[in-house]
């Protein structure tokens, strides 16, 4: 079994070195250090849009063609689940977007576009995601299957991507109320000592 799996595992190796995909980028007696030729940047603006399901979606990537044959460019056109109503002009070049902050659970994102397009941060899509562009909170997009994305209007902006679950915020609220029901409570006890003393003599 384990021989079938080291085959299985060499076959696979074979197929993806050989689809031109990766490229040797250094070798050493025991190791090789391969470059993936098809990465994408952090960040970048798509000024095309697809609507498909997320079926479609993975059909799109793992084949990098659409339904009609056409090759997919991700940096282009972005995969979303739902139309965005954004009015992008397909025919400009879709502009530039530079990570200039990120942390574990904040990242800032500057654009700078001559028309509308949809700013795709190649960081997985997950609920607790909020946005804002140049401080306004704006919808955190699902795009290309499963990475972040939001419209962005012309011109330069700054969109800002935060982490803050409903459930911390949840907590937060749960432990302030209890923080406020403490601080009643002691409050009334300490008032009510002087009303006992006098009651004793």
């Amino acid at each position: 079994a384990a021989l079938g799996f080291r085959r299985e595992v060499w076959r696979l190796w074979r197929h993806w070195i050989g689809s031109g995909r990766w490229r040797l980028a250094a070798e050493t007696d025991y190791l090789q250090i391969y470059e993936n030729t098809h990465s994408l940047p952090r960040a970048w603006l798509a000024n095309a849009e697809l609507v498909a399901t997320e079926q479609d979606e993975l059909s799109i990537i793992r084949s990098g063609k659409l339904s009609g044959g056409q090759s997919w460019e991700p940096l282009r056109t972005a995969l979303v689940e739902a139309p965005t109503g954004i009015a992008m002009d397909s025919s400009t070049i879709a502009g530039n977007a530079e990570v200039v902050r990120h942390e574990p659970n904040r990242v800032a994102v500057k654009t700078d576009s001559a028309s509308p397009a949809i700013l795709v941060l190649s960081e997985n899509h997950y609920p607790g995601w909020r946005a804002s562009v140049d401080g306004k909170s704006v919808e955190v997009i699902r795009v290309d299957y499963n990475l972040r994305g939001v419209a962005v209007p012309a011109g330069s902006h700054l969109v800002e991507f935060v982490y803050r679950p409903k459930s911390v915020l949840v907590g937060l609220v749960i432990s302030l109320l209890t923080l406020a029901l403490l601080l009643w409570w002691l409050l009334g006890s300490r008032a009510s000592r002087p009303q006992r003393a006098r009651e004793r003599e």
